[in-house]
């Protein structure tokens, strides 16, 4: 019996050292949650903030990468939503601009983003846009009613 157990240890060592065998576990996928609580705060700022009528885009990035499944949660909005790296950002000119048309955009960004308990998370976001306006706002985001929502927003810097 002690054999048996002996060689079953030593071929687990083995076989956890082959070629070609990984022990890392690849990134798992982003938690629903987090990018609901993303999707709200952009929503949030296309749907409710003042952003000037020459915006016909709207440049998005989040502290990690944004899928193509959720750029296309806003395809129905309009002026058309991107990612930002579709975009130019002047910080000079405070501007941002679609690469392929040229259209004049408004770049929000969530800079960083912490879960502060589970039904309540805090974001960090810069908005900007064609000279007219580049602020700093740290929103308070909670689930109510079984959607995410913004219900603070405190504006952090305004230039």
């Amino acid at each position: 019996m002690r054999t048996a157990t002996c060689w079953t240890l030593v071929s687990l060592v083995v076989l956890s050292f082959a070629p070609g065998s990984n022990s890392q576990v690849p990134f798992g996928e982003e938690s629903p949650a987090k990018a609901e609580v993303r999707e709200a705060v952009f929503r949030y700022f296309l749907d409710q903030y003042d952003h000037p009528t020459r915006v016909t885009v709207f440049c998005i990035a989040a502290e990690l990468p944004l899928s193509d499944s959720f750029i296309r949660r806003f395809s129905k909005i309009r002026p058309p939503v991107v990612r930002a790296s579709d975009c130019d950002r002047s910080a000079s000119e405070n501007i941002a601009r679609n690469k392929k048309t040229g259209e004049v955009g408004l770049y929000i960004t969530i800079s960083s983003f912490r879960w502060i308990k589970g039904e309540e998370a805090e974001a960090n976001i810069d908005v900007g846009s064609d000279g007219a306006l580049w602020n700093a706002n740290t929103l308070r985001i909670l689930f109510d009613h079984g959607h995410w929502k913004v219900v603070s927003d405190k504006v952090d810097f305004e230039f």
